[in-house]
């Protein structure tokens, strides 16, 4: 089963078909005829001719018969058909043999059958019912005359269908309203395997604190982790970015990068995903996003320093820095990266050369130790980037990507929170991945992916132990859903992972 991001619309051209709830259902049966249509191929297997695909919606009716009888077309190949089965042979005439063929593969069996008025009364009314998905057979010969076809009942799966079909459910979590769901930060995040990675040789090549996160030239709206309001992006537009996010000034998140990739046949850059800096030569991103690029793209480069991806040059008074765009050293995807669940979601950039650290340009913090997490007590964390401007498409179906960097504060979820959503497709989150959004109207979005899920923590300095704020990442965005009404995202859990990234960084 396919499920759809949003509600189809029914009408006179879109509408569902019935499934069969019984085997009584039979019993409406007059004679064995059902009906097969799709786009198939028109010409059958063995007149020498290129296949001929159809534009239009074809139909032909077939004949049901015993499985017994046809056992010994596919006994070989298919074992004995079982009762998950169905058993068509092609209808032909003298002059003419139909039946179904390739492109008409995962398409309907049906056939209209009398059913009982909603209205209570005595009256009938005729639906039509699929019993069977066209599987194999004669769709791989084409019609071929007394070659039955193979068709997968719907009947018997009907169980594993209401088992497998949910709706989508909504996480209430609003900022004018008692939170229900809360956790709590330090059980979330917490590994299960009390990773503790300051011993680790290699931890000597990421900065320490006080030298990563530091404030930023400029406060954001609202800085997660602190319940204060900074100064804002004084001058600048405010549009929503990020799905319902908010400008940060330039410099202030100094460790957000873009992943860029390039059409091998236009030459064209375009945006793919957010990143973010974490050493002077290693850049973090999430690993679907140098894995999963089709064709005719590939990866290209990093861009770091950039506040308006349109600005070549951006300044703060007299102060300015020049947008850089990076090629890549190397590349280090989690060799346990699942494609279809995203599970170990974390991949490392390395740069050919070091990044000169200055006001525009920092390290974000790492977590090293579980200790890390017990700094806080609220749930509030911000994520940033480039992403889709909206929860919308515009009039062409492509997404149109912000070009000014924003941020929003988003909550910590359970884990259970995005099992409901996200299971059929991720399994089970465990600790290895985070929780956390659901707010309508925000969210990360297309291109977002790859960027961090952070926030302050306040260490020691001069005037007390916690007297010096510090921006750390503690997810990584893996899965989004561009601020649907409560649907949350799934982060990767970087300190869980945090063993395997200093395996794999080098001087």
């Amino acid at each position: 089963m396919i499920r759809l991001k949003q509600d189809v619309i029914f009408n006179d051209f879109a509408r569902p078909i019935c499934l069969p709830y019984t085997e009584n259902i039979f019993k409406k049966f007059k004679d064995g005829k059902l009906t097969v249509i799709g786009w198939g191929t028109q010409n059958k297997a063995d007149d020498g001719k290129p296949r001929v695909i159809s534009w239009k919606e074809q139909e032909v009716e077939n004949n049901l018969v015993s499985r017994e009888n046809c056992n010994r077309f596919f006994s070989r190949t298919t074992g004995k058909l079982a009762y998950s089965q169905y058993l068509i042979i092609t209808h032909y005439t003298i002059h003419i043999i139909t039946g179904d063929c390739q492109g008409d593969s995962g398409g309907p069996l049906f056939k209209k059958l009398p059913v009982e008025s909603l209205q209570g009364s005595n009256d009938t009314i005729e639906r039509f019912f699929q019993f069977g998905i066209v599987s194999t057979g004669a769709v791989v010969e084409c019609g071929k005359q007394g070659k039955p076809s193979v068709y997968t009942s719907v009947l018997y799966y009907l169980p594993w269908i209401l088992d497998n079909i949910i709706p989508k459910v909504k996480i209430t979590i609003c900022s004018n309203c008692t939170v229900t769901n809360k956790v709590k930060p330090s059980e979330e995040l917490n590994t299960g395997n009390s990773v503790d990675v300051r011993v680790y040789k290699n931890v000597e090549l990421l900065p320490k604190f006080p030298d990563c996160g530091p404030p930023p030239a400029i406060l954001p709206t609202v800085m997660a982790g602190t319940g204060s309001t900074g100064s804002g992006a004084t001058g600048l537009t405010r549009v929503k970015r990020v799905v319902g996010g908010r400008p940060f000034g330039l410099g202030s998140l100094a460790w957000m990068a873009q992943v860029y990739v390039r059409n091998s046949i236009t030459l064209d850059l375009h945006l793919r995903c957010s990143g973010f800096i974490i050493s002077s030569r290693y850049v973090m991103t999430a690993a679907h996003c140098v894995t999963e690029i089709a064709s005719p793209y590939a990866l290209d480069s990093i861009v770091i320093g950039n506040y308006n991806r349109l600005q070549p040059k951006e300044c703060i008074e007299e102060e300015c820095n020049e947008r850089k765009f990076i090629p890549i050293e190397d590349v280090v995807v989690h060799e346990y990266f699942a494609k279809y669940t995203h599970e170990y979601d974390v991949a490392l950039i390395r740069l050919p050369e070091e990044i000169k650290f200055g006001k525009f340009l920092q390290p974000i913090c790492l977590p090293l130790s579980e200790d890390d997490n017990q700094a806080w007590t609220d749930s509030k964390f911000t994520t940033a980037g480039w992403g889709k401007v909206s929860g919308e498409s515009v009039e062409n179906g492509e997404h149109r990507h912000s070009n000014i960097l924003h941020a929003i504060n988003i909550t910590l979820q359970s884990r259970k929170a995005c099992d409901f959503v996200y299971s059929r497709q991720t399994g089970v989150l465990d600790k290895s991945r985070l929780c956390a959004g659901g707010d309508a109207g925000k969210g990360e979005c297309s291109a977002d992916t790859g960027g961090p899920m952070m926030r302050w923590i306040w260490g020691p300095g001069p005037d007390g132990p916690r007297s010096i704020p510090r921006y750390y990442a503690f997810g990584i965005a893996s899965f989004v859903e561009c601020g649907e009404q409560g649907t949350p995202s799934v982060y990767t859990n970087i300190l869980f992972h945090m063993p395997w990234v200093l395996r794999k960084i080098e001087p």
